[in-house]
């Protein structure tokens, strides 16, 4: 998913900071989104995007399914949620 922030800066959501997909932002020297609360540095989940990502129609089809792999690896990991039991 690419986003953009309040500067008009791109940033893209990676699914999970500890998937491997996060080494080909790092890789590509593409910084971590953050920003101030209460004083502190907060970091989230999303990547500044690649300048060329929206030139570039075969450079952003590779970082899109990057990216849905990671979100599919994400979803395999979670735990399945019980189902509510009914009340008659």
């Amino acid at each position: 998913v690419v986003d953009h922030d309040s500067e008009g800066q791109p940033f893209a959501r990676n699914a999970i900071a500890a998937d491997a997909n996060v080494e080909h932002f790092t890789k590509a020297g593409l910084s971590r989104f953050e920003y101030q609360r209460d004083g502190k540095t907060m970091g989230m989940n999303y990547y500044v995007a690649p300048a060329d990502l929206m030139d570039d129609r075969d450079e952003a089809a590779i970082w899109a399914r990057r990216s849905f792999e990671a979100a599919l690896r994400a979803q395999s990991k979670k735990k399945p949620k019980k189902a509510k039991a009914k009340n008659k």
